[in-house]
C-alpha cells in the first residue's frame, strides 16, 4: 500500500504531462532515403489542439525539416510554436470563439532562415458566415516572431 501512495502522485504527473505536450515523439522518424529528413506525421497523423472555445480537438499534423534542422529545435519548442502561432491568429480574427482549426503544419524554411507554422482553419466572418482560412506565422529558434 505504502508504494502504490508513493507512485500515485508520479502516476498522476506523468499523466499530466503527456496530456499537455502536442506533438508526439514516438511518431517522427528518419527517412530512409536521404537519412537527413525528419517526417512526422504526413497523412492522417492528428494532434490535439485548442480551438476557439479553449476546446481540445484532433487536427491533422505534418512535419518536415533536415536532421540537423530539428535537432535544434526539439519536441517543446515545436509544441511552443504551434500555440505560440494559434494564439497570434486568434487575435486577428472577426470571432476567435469560431476558431475552428483543421490542420497545422510545421516545416524550415531555409530561404528565411525561419519555422513556417501553417494553418488552415474555418472561422466566421464578421457577418457570421463561415469561411476557410489559412495563415503562415514565422518564427526563428529563439521562438521570435519573424515579420516579411
Amino acid at each position: 500500500m505504502k508504494k502504490l501512495i508513493i507512485l500515485l502522485p508520479i502516476l498522476i504527473f506523468s499523466v499530466f504531462q503527456a496530456q499537455n505536450k502536442i506533438v508526439n515523439p514516438a511518431k517522427f522518424e528518419v527517412s530512409q532515403k536521404t537519412n537527413d529528413v525528419v517526417s512526422g506525421l504526413h497523412g492522417d497523423v492528428k494532434v490535439a489542439v485548442k480551438d476557439g472555445k479553449e476546446q481540445n480537438i484532433n487536427i491533422y499534423f505534418e512535419y518536415m525539416s533536415s536532421k540537423s534542422e530539428f535537432d535544434k529545435l526539439g519536441y517543446e519548442k515545436i509544441d511552443r510554436m504551434i500555440t505560440l502561432s494559434r494564439d497570434a491568429l486568434l487575435r486577428n480574427l472577426k470571432n476567435k470563439y469560431s476558431f475552428n482549426p483543421k490542420k497545422v503544419a510545421v516545416s524550415y524554411d531555409e530561404s528565411l532562415n525561419a519555422w513556417a507554422i501553417i494553418w488552415e482553419y474555418v472561422a466566421n466572418n464578421s457577418y457570421g458566415g463561415e469561411v476557410v482560412g489559412n495563415q503562415v506565422i514565422l518564427y526563428n529558434d529563439d521562438l521570435q516572431r519573424i515579420e516579411i
